[in-house]
C-alpha cells in the first residue's frame, strides 16, 4: 500500500512540477483543458514531503538512493588503485555496478544502486568482509525499471 501511495505521489507529482516549482497541488486543476476542477485535501506535511520529493529530483536530476563506498583516495596513484578497485570488485560481485566519481583532490568508488538504506546495509554485510572501511553514502542512483 506505502509503494502505491508512494508511486501516485511521485506519478502527480512528476506531471505537474513543470508548471510550478512552488507547489506541484496548486496545478492539479488547471492541468487539463476541461473545466472540471479537483480538490485536494491533505495535511500540510504531506504537501511538504511532496514538493520536497520534486525539488529534489528536479535538482539531481536523477533518483536518490544509497551506494556504498568501498574507496577515497588522493595520492598520486588513486586513481589507478581506484581502476584496480572497480576490476576486482566487478569480479567479485558481477551483480553490483561500480562507480568512479572524481571530486578534487579525491577520487571515491561506489558501488551499487540501493533504492533503501536497509538493502544498503544488506549488501554492505558482504562486502565488509572483502573491503574494510565501506560506509553507505547518499547518492544519485540509477535504478532497473522493471
Amino acid at each position: 500500500m506505502k509503494i502505491k501511495t508512494l508511486t501516485l505521489i511521485l506519478f502527480i507529482s512528476t506531471n505537474l512540477f513543470a508548471q510550478s516549482n512552488k507547489n506541484v497541488f496548486d496545478n492539479v486543476g488547471n492541468k487539463y483543458k476541461y473545466k472540471a476542477k479537483t480538490n485536494i485535501y491533505q495535511s500540510s506535511q504531506i504537501k511538504d514531503i511532496v514538493n520536497d520529493i520534486v525539488y529534489n529530483h528536479s535538482i539531481y536530476d536523477g533518483t536518490l538512493g544509497y551506494r556504498i563506498q568501498i574507496y577515497s583516495g588522493s595520492s598520486q596513484k588513486a586513481k589507478q588503485r581506484a581502476l584496480q578497485l572497480i576490476s576486482n570488485f566487478r569480479l567479485q560481485y558481477p551483480d553490483i555496478e561500480p562507480y568512479l566519481k572524481y571530486k578534487e583532490p579525491n577520487f571515491k568508488v561506489r558501488v551499487g544502486d540501493f533504492r533503501t538504506k536497509s538493502e544498503a546495509l544488506r549488501a554492505m554485510q558482504d562486502i565488509k568482509k572483502k573491503y574494510n572501511n565501506t560506509f553507505i553514502v547518499l547518492d544519485v542512483i540509477n535504478p532497473d525499471i522493471d
